[in-house]
């Protein structure tokens, strides 16, 4: 594996260009969503019949959480710590996102989430799992901040202790069992909402590719590149329907190209990449901060939206202000763990 100071700089592209596809799929929808255009004109900027960006984005957003989560943890492992760890890092911005988007709809509509629900219920919210929760149907309001996806991976997280355990004692018997119960899952599973690729069984089993990947792989054998290249091209240009699962196509498109992008490795490894490694630690509080300007400042912009030019100053204006507010989220994070950890040292 060739890595400067043991960072895979791979990890760190596709984690930047799987945030830009969800960002960019959720500037397009909220198009259509607000009237703007309609959806058959918005949507062949995103998907095509057999691929879409932002289910590419987010299979391979689980690949990698447990690809750097076996790495990571590959030494040794803590329970508690893991759990300590995942706590600060998911979901203190997640709350800390919560709070400004709920203070900035406040003061710019007077909208006020918990008028229309029960106090108790903000607990779904502590948890992270209440968009998750929605999508079930479970009568819940959620701001949409952290999106279903992060109240799947959160199950999973809870999750991990055990996969790591099975995935080290059985490597062979559990990477079996997953793929049997996911195939069996997603060819069987007759639920609307949510779709089979959406759900934490389908979830779960792309989380554990990427701890195998984490554990055996790194980077992929050359000789898989004239394999998984023209896979996912295929997948990526194809305009006709397969008439494959999508819940199997969104697995395989998001390894083939996890594996497509691991032979840029060698060219990035010659670089220090302290731009793309800025970038990388920067997604995660994007993807928290991008739902409350796109929701804001797209039905806003609407009356002045005449063209292609004012849309495109549009979509440049909110991410700008993404960029603003994922700072903010970023530095009150860090203020409030570093004054936790100081009172902890205090007492």
């Amino acid at each position: 594996m060739s890595v400067v100071n043991n960072r895979i700089r791979y990890f760190d592209l596709l984690r930047v260009i799987c945030t830009a596809f969800i960002i960019y799929y959720h500037m397009l929808v909220e198009l259509w969503v607000d009237g703007i255009s309609p959806s058959e004109k918005v949507s062949v900027f995103y998907s095509n019949p057999n691929m879409s960006l932002a289910t590419l984005g987010v299979g391979v957003f689980f690949m990698l959480s447990g690809a750097g989560l076996t790495i990571s943890s590959k030494s040794e492992f803590s329970i508690k710590e893991f759990y300590k760890k995942r706590f600060i890092t998911v979901l203190v911005p997640f709350y800390i996102a919560n709070l400004v988007y709920y203070i900035v709809e406040l003061f710019i509509s007077d909208k006020n989430w918990f008028r229309d629900i029960a106090n108790w219920k903000i607990i779904y919210t502590a948890l992270g799992i209440d968009e998750w929760l929605k999508m079930h149907e479970v009568d819940v309001v959620s701001t949409s901040i952290g999106e279903w996806f992060l109240g799947a991976l959160i199950i999973i997280y809870l999750l991990y202790p055990v996969f790591r355990y099975l995935m080290n004692k059985y490597p062979y018997l559990f990477f079996t069992l997953a793929a049997s119960i996911y195939i069996a899952w997603i060819y069987n599973c007759r639920m609307q909402t949510p779709p089979a690729n959406m759900t934490v069984i389908a979830k779960a089993f792309e989380f554990i590719i990427g701890m195998y990947i984490g554990k055996y792989m790194k980077t992929f054998p050359k000789k898989l590149m004239p394999v998984v290249v023209p896979v996912f091209v295929f997948f990526a240009t194809n305009q006709w329907p397969l008439g494959i699962n999508s819940a199997l196509t969104t697995t395989l498109t998001a390894f083939v190209f996890f594996a497509s992008l691991s032979y840029l490795e060698p060219m990035l490894a010659k670089h220090e990449c302290k731009g793309l490694t800025l970038l990388s630690g920067f997604t995660y509080y994007c993807f928290l901060t991008h739902h409350m300007v796109i929701y804001i400042i797209t039905p806003m912009m609407k009356p002045h939206l005449d063209g292609k030019f004012s849309m495109l100053g549009m979509f440049a204006l909110e991410i700008v202000l993404m960029i603003v507010f994922a700072l903010i989220v970023k530095v009150l994070t860090n203020l409030l763990i570093k004054g936790a950890s100081r009172l902890t040292r205090q007492n």
